[in-house]
């Protein structure tokens, strides 16, 4: 069966410069989520794969891209928002997590950030389908950003503290309620 998940692909935000980084992880372990996310997604000509989580609350994503190339990242969620309810046993829960990833091997240490989205998908009489939808947003250094967090060099934000980011998150996910703000995601199958 075909399972469909929607999301900016992960590797996109590898090579940006103007988004939110830190040198240390900030996300508190005790912070930590395990997401309803494994397998092995097309997304276009690319692929990732999501690992099971280790002791430490940390997910291994592999992206390939379809020049060949494999980027390996380990990453830490936290949840930030749940929207929706649980309507006649139906769950139309939206949950939204911070992600937190290392790209490993580096020579530097460097985290980034995203925000990911989960929802379950159903199908006929709402039966759940046993897969969920996402999807995945890259963060830029805005104005608000950049008031809460002065860290900045060119366009990107360097975080320090995990109350920051937390603010600076915050910020974001009001923005994103705005119906006037367009967001754009790719969609991805499961393989």
């Amino acid at each position: 069966m075909k399972k469909t998940a929607a999301f900016l692909i992960f590797a996109s935000v590898l090579l940006q410069g103007c988004g939110w980084d830190s040198k240390t992880r900030l996300v508190p372990t005790y912070e930590r989520e395990v997401i309803a996310l494994s397998g092995t997604y097309d997304v276009g000509e690319d692929s990732v794969s999501f690992s099971p989580f280790s002791n430490e609350g940390l997910q291994t994503v592999i992206i390939e891209t379809g020049s060949g190339s494999r980027y390996t990242n380990r990453v830490a969620y936290d949840l930030v928002q749940v929207k929706g309810a649980i309507e006649e046993g139906v769950d139309r829960r939206e949950f939204t997590y911070l992600a937190e990833r290392r790209q490993i091997p580096q020579e530097e240490p460097k985290l980034t950030y995203e925000l990911i989205t989960v929802r379950k998908v159903h199908g006929e009489n709402a039966v759940f389908t046993g897969d969920y939808e996402f999807k995945q947003y890259s963060l830029k250094c805005a104005d608000a950003t950049m008031r809460i967090n002065t860290n900045t060099e060119g366009s990107g934000c360097t975080f320090n503290r995990y109350s920051e980011l937390m603010a600076a998150t915050t910020d974001v996910l009001q923005w994103m309620s705005d119906p006037r703000i367009a967001i754009e995601y790719d969609t991805g199958y499961k393989r």
